[in-house]
Parts: structure tokens; sequence; C-alpha cells
């Protein structure tokens, strides 16, 4: 077969520009590859999306070496099978339940993200002025029996009073922070303990509403001095383990996300979307000021200390439904691997 110069010369330049497309495609697919991703699943109208938006928005992920994929769930349980099936890598939990994990003989470990819990919230015109005016009054409860926010009021009564409020008031009426909210405004209950989002949007309504007590006012009549982180990063230790670089960068990117909140009103602005605050500035307003109240800035083993009293006086009011068969927090449940 004879070929012209030209020829020759275009087939050559073709076929050398194709090998280097194909070497630059194929060193940028190896380059993704090398990127580990990290799946976290979270509730999908959760207040924890914010942190991951400003991961993703400043690129912290790709930052500290890893790619977030978030995965959205419609509930805590769904988020908690996800992990157990390993459809995510990382959830957001408190430590009773990867307490009761490692019970039954899981690897479950968990890093604190946030000590923002609730309080009991009340009508201005309810009559009820302190706690003891609770008593024969109904109560709106979200989270359940076992919500940690309503073991503390339990136990700062026994404390306080001699008296558990459960056995005291009128009614006790469990239910979602929706359908909590929704109680209290029509009238059916007295007070409400719920998620510190939703008591913040009934505090943004001054006029109507007031906290009665907060849990960090419990906790310190407990005798638990500062703040305790309820909610927390968790994995399973196996998976941190083989992956040691992608989980050191998660939970920095985590740091830098939320130290970013902490200190940048500009970081917040992009996410009045997310917040579904754009036409209500005042409710934007209060939802900054309480995140970073809650935001943890440190868990060294002073912390650690606390945090144990905190949960052993939660586990002797929760007991096996809270627990576990172990009255106390299993060994290993703080993960020793990240340290801050």
């Amino acid at each position: 077969m004879n070929f012209t110069k030209r020829n020759f010369l275009t087939r050559t330049i073709g076929a050398a520009a194709f090998a280097a497309t194909a070497a630059l495609a194929m060193g940028a697919s190896s380059a993704q590859a090398q990127t580990p991703e990290v799946r976290i699943g979270l509730l999908s109208f959760g207040t924890v999306n914010w942190a991951a938006d400003t991961i993703k928005n400043r690129a912290f992920d790709i930052r500290n070496g890893f790619e977030l994929v978030v995965q959205g769930y419609g509930g805590n349980d769904a988020t908690a099978i996800a992990l157990q099936g390993g459809e995510v890598d990382v959830i957001i939990t408190d430590a009773f339940w990867v307490s009761k994990q490692r019970a039954e003989g899981n690897d479950f470990v968990w890093v604190p993200y946030s000590n923002t819990v609730g309080g009991v919230i009340v009508r201005n015109d309810s009559g009820i002025n302190t706690v003891e005016d609770l008593i024969g009054k109904n109560i709106g409860i979200a989270g359940g029996p076992v919500d940690k926010s309503w073991l503390l009021l339990q136990a700062w009564t026994l404390d306080q009073l001699g008296m558990n409020i459960r056995d005291a008031v009128g009614e006790v009426k469990f239910g979602s922070p929706f359908l909590v909210n929704s109680m209290i405004n029509k009238g059916e209950v007295d007070a409400v303990m719920s998620f510190w989002n939703w008591n913040a949007r009934l505090l943004n309504d001054p006029e109507n509403y007031h906290q009665l007590i907060g849990t960090g006012e419990i906790l310190g009549v407990l005798g638990v001095e500062g703040s305790v982180p309820l909610l927390g990063w968790t994995f399973s230790q196996a998976w941190a383990e083989a992956n040691p670089d992608a989980i050191a960068g998660f939970l920095r990117a985590s740091q830098d996300a939320t130290q970013l909140l902490a200190n940048s009103d500009q970081a917040w602005a992009t996410l009045k979307d997310r917040m579904n605050v754009t036409e209500n500035p005042s409710l934007f307003e209060t939802y900054k000021t309480n995140y970073r109240a809650g935001i943890v800035s440190s868990f060294d083993a002073d912390d650690q200390a606390r945090a144990r009293q905190a949960f052993s006086i939660l586990s002797d009011l929760g007991g096996e439904a809270l627990m576990g068969p172990n009255p106390e927090l299993e060994a290993g449940t703080f993960w020793g691997g990240f340290a801050f």
C-alpha cells in the first residue's frame, strides 16, 4: 500500500494526538480513582446538611484528599440501616446507639459533632413559670420516650423536686418535631421539648413563647460542668482502619466547615436556601446563633470524662431501651483515632 508524504504526516500527527488525549484521559481517570469517596447518610431535612454543604461549597473535601458524597434519608432509622448495610460510610447519631451496637458485637465508633440540644418551651400565656408548674400539664416530646432532653428533665426533677416529672404531668404526647410544634401552636399541649432547630422556630416568636429551662442549665444543676456533645459522626472502626486518609480528611473537613460557620457570616449567606429562611431573616439569625452555640471545640480527656458523667445520668433513666444490656458506655465507643 502506498502513502503520500502528506497522508503519512496526517496519520502520524493524528495518532500522536489520539495517544496524548488518551494518556491525559487515563491520567485524569487515575487521579480520580485515587481520590477516595466518603459517603455520608444524613436526614434530608437535617441541620447537619448546613455543614455538609459548606464542605462542598468550599471544597474542604478536595482540599483534605477525598470527595464527599451526601445521601439523604427520611429518618434516623433509615440512616442507621444504611450504615449497617454498607450503603454509607458515616452517619450522625448519639453515643448510646454506638454503645448498644458495640455490645452486640459491632465495631462502630463515635466522634462528637454537636452539643446543641433543646429545652422546655412554653407559651407566655400558659401560667407556667417554673418546672414545678408543669405538674398536671400536658407536654409534647419529639424523639420518643428515651429522648435525651426529656430524660435530663426527669433527672433534674428527681434531684430538685424529689419526683420524676414523667409521673406528675397530665399527659405526655410523643411525635415528630413538626407535630409537636403543631400541638403547642393549637393549644393541645402546654409545653414541648423538641429538636433544637424546631425549638428555635418557637423562640423566634418571643411574643408567644419562651424557654422555661434549657438542657445546659439542667446539666449544670446535676453537677456536669460545661457542655456535653450528644451527637457525633459514627462509622465502622474497621472501615476507618482500612481508609485512614479518608476518615482523617473527612473529620478535618468537618472541623474546617464548623469553624468557618463559627466565624464567617458570609459563609451562612450561601446557606439561606438550604435553611429555608430566605423570607425570614429573624429565624435565620436565630438558627445561626444557636448552631454556633453548639459547635464542639474540643474532646480531650476532660471532655470525655464529662460526657461519661452525663451519659451515666441518662442511662439511669433510659435503662436498656437507651443503653442496651450494658448500663455503661461500651469500651471503645469514643474513637481515639482523631484528637482535637
